[in-house]
């Protein structure tokens, strides 16, 4: 939590509100639970296998890259869009 002051008027900055961070941490608990499946229930063919992990490497990069967007965008603003900074 973070409160910033612009002209006397206080905002709040509440970065579990934010849709990025749900997502990020819903792929991290589905990653997570992929990880102890495959720990004691490994799977028979190598192919499959694979193709699972790269899926749920590519979910955990998008969700770490949305994350992190929104982050930067809360630490520095992007006055292109008229999103002021959030936290100093």
């Amino acid at each position: 939590h973070e409160i910033a002051t612009f002209f006397a008027v206080s905002f709040e900055a509440k970065y579990s509100a934010m849709p990025a961070f749900k997502f990020f941490v819903i792929a991290n608990a589905i990653v997570s639970i992929y990880g102890f499946l495959v720990l004691f229930l490994p799977l028979d063919d190598l192919a499959i296998g694979c193709c699972f992990d790269m899926l749920f490497t590519m979910l955990l990069t998008s969700s770490i890259s949305a994350a992190l967007t929104i982050a930067q965008v809360g630490k520095k603003e992007n006055s292109s869009t008229g999103w002021l900074s959030m936290c100093h």
